[in-house]
This record gives C-alpha cells, sequence and structure tokens, in this order.
C-alpha cells in the first residue's frame, strides 16, 4: 500500500488492498474482497445483524471480513489467532469465519478449531473453496449448522475487480455472480449419491451421469477391484471391518475427483471419515426409498442378520446428517 498513489474509501478503511488499477499516471488501490464476503452471505441468506461473530485469522482477508461484518450491525466481532487456546469469552459466538489457510488443499485434514466449544454456534463460514468443503465446514454440517464456502466470495471479489479493471458497471451484480458461481460450480463439484442398498443409487446415477456428462464411479467397484474379490467373499473371508477398510482407503482416492457422479454402498455412513472424505468437494444426495418387507437380499452379506427396515432404522439420522438434499420419499 506504501507505494500506491491514492486507496478507495473501502481499502483505506480496511487497510488492505487485493486490486490495483493505473488511472493516467497514478496508481489506486481497492478492496473488492469486502463487497464479495457481503455478497456471499446475501446469496446463502446468512443472516448478520445482532450476531455474534468471531474471526479466525488477522491477515488481509480477515480484515475485509472484521469491516463488512460491522457495516452488517453485527452486535460483536472479534479476531483470533488460532496458534494457541481460545479465550473462554471468545466461545459465544454465533457466527465462526475461519480467514486462515488451515484445511485449503493439499493440507485437507486441517482444523482450524474445535466447534464443540462453541454452545450458541449457528453459523460457520470459511473463506477456503479448494476443497469446496474443509474439514471445519464438515464438522459444522454434522453437527446440523449452517455452513458456507469461500465460493461466492471469490467469484464476488472477482467480478467487482473485473469492473473496476475495465471501468465499467453491471446492472444486477447479484443475479451475474450467482449464476457465474452456479455454472462453475457444476463442473466441479461431485455428486454423491447415498442411501441403503437397493433403493437404485447405481441406476439412477448412471442416467444422472450421462445426462450431465459427469464420469460414472461406483464405490463397490473399487473395492472388488482393489480386493480382487467379490463382497461377498470380501464379507465371508475377511470380515466387514476388513471391508470397510476398503472402503475408506478407496474414497482417500477419490477425494480430489471433480465433476463425477459417484454411487456410494449402502454402509458408507458407519464411519464419520467417509464423510469428511465424499463431502470435501462433493454434493451428497440421500435417495430415500422404502423396500417391501418381502424383499430379498441374498447378495447382501450385511443383510443376513438384520432385516433391512432394521438396518434402514439404524442408519437413518446420518443419512439426514451427511445429505444435502433429499430425493425420493420420507
Amino acid at each position: 500500500m506504501e507505494y500506491l498513489d491514492a486507496l478507495s474509501p473501502e481499502a483505506k478503511k480496511i487497510g488492505a488492498v487485493n486490486t490495483i488499477v493505473r488511472y493516467e499516471d497514478k496508481l489506486i488501490g481497492h478492496n473488492t474482497d469486502y463487497l464479495g464476503f457481503m455478497i456471499a452471505l446475501d446469496l446463502n441468506n446468512i443472516e448478520v445483524e445482532g450476531k455474534k461473530c468471531l474471526i479466525l485469522g488477522q491477515g488481509g482477508a480477515a480484515k475485509s471480513v472484521y469491516h463488512c461484518l460491522l457495516d452488517m450491525k453485527a452486535s460483536k466481532v472479534n479476531t483470533t489467532s488460532i496458534r494457541g487456546e481460545i479465550a473462554d469469552n471468545l466461545l459465544d459466538a454465533e457466527i465462526i469465519i475461519n480467514a486462515t489457510p488451515v484445511g485449503m488443499y493439499p493440507e485437507l485434514d486441517g482444523l482450524a478449531i474445535n466447534l464443540n466449544r462453541f454452545s450458541n454456534l449457528e453459523t460457520v463460514v470459511d473463506l477456503i473453496y479448494n476443497p469446496m468443503r474443509t474439514r471445519l465446514l464438515c464438522e459444522g454440517k454434522l453437527m446440523g449448522k449452517k455452513v458456507l464456502n469461500g465460493f461466492d466470495m471469490l467469484v464476488g471479489q472477482a467480478v467487482f475487480s473485473n469492473m473496476i479493471f475495465n471501468d465499467k458497471r453491471i446492472e444486477n451484480p447479484y443475479e451475474f455472480i450467482r449464476n457465474i458461481a452456479e455454472d462453475i460450480r457444476r463442473e466441479i463439484e461431485n455428486i454423491v449419491l447415498i442411501g441403503m442398498p437397493a433403493v437404485g443409487k447405481t441406476t439412477l446415477g448412471k442416467q444422472m451421469a450421462s445426462d450431465k456428462n459427469m464420469e460414472f464411479i461406483d464405490t463397490d467397484e473399487l473395492i472388488v477391484k482393489k480386493a480382487g474379490k467379490s463382497i461377498v467373499e470380501i464379507f465371508e473371508d475377511d470380515g466387514e471391518e476388513v471391508f470397510r477398510n476398503l472402503e475408506t482407503e478407496a474414497l482417500k482416492e477419490l477425494r480430489n475427483k471433480k465433476h463425477c457422479l459417484i454411487s456410494s454402498g449402502g454402509g458408507v455412513v458407519e464411519r464419520e471419515e467417509n464423510y469428511y472424505l465424499l463431502g470435501a468437494n462433493g454434493k451428497l444426495l440421500f435417495l430415500d426409498k422404502e423396500m417391501p418387507e418381502d424383499w430379498g437380499f441374498v447378495d447382501r452379506p450385511v443383510l443376513r442378520e438384520i432385516s433391512w427396515q432394521k438396518l434402514r432404522e439404524k442408519r437413518y439420522e446420518k443419512y439426514l446428517s451427511w445429505a444435502d438434499e433429499i430425493l425420493g420419499e420420507r
């Protein structure tokens, strides 16, 4: 900033610059993160007014977020470094925003903070957009909190920077940003089908993959290939624990895939770790269907000791907590 001739009002107030333009013989500094973050909150219906907010990190992005939250009338906005223990007086936060790189690709297992300590928590925002859902956001989702990544902010600040670079305005920037973000998201996000055995995940998945021009991946097929034997043989020869280990290993290989349609096994929800792997870049759709009592499952080893209906009851809440959308009957 010391090398610039002038600053926009936002950049001056925030004390950080992310966009520089040459106007005649002057270099002018702007900050479009401020507006990008504000639009991201608005597009995702996150209400800030009257809320207690905590920002993790103290860099340039954190400064933009701080002033944006104040201007949106948050009741309290604190910032903290994540290097030490979070002070007790900050644990009443209702909205947490991660403005650090913890959890960003390739360090996907990084976790900036323990969310369980925040009893009033409603919303978790992470400015990271690669992966689409960090481990922090995955944990927030499993806790039933509203979560938002940094992708809409990324698109928003880019659109505003483009307007400054080209000295032109867009009539409806909100709609413009929403459409761009949705178009790009469709090109990079996976679709993951979860649900009970025999409800049609593979059939539906192949049809959806064909319609959307996506690569289709069946996790059971990956496991069979990895083990060199059928799923029935894995259960009979090695037991369910070995099968679950193979399943998790297969999902680790898919974590960085993009624009794929993934059909998962019915028991994938038995391990929470699997959600972090599928949810990193995936939108999870729960295919929720009932099956008749007399349906036969001779090729489903896990159903030899428990009925389909009982197993569904056991897993149902997990399917719901993992799902971004529900398909079928509830």
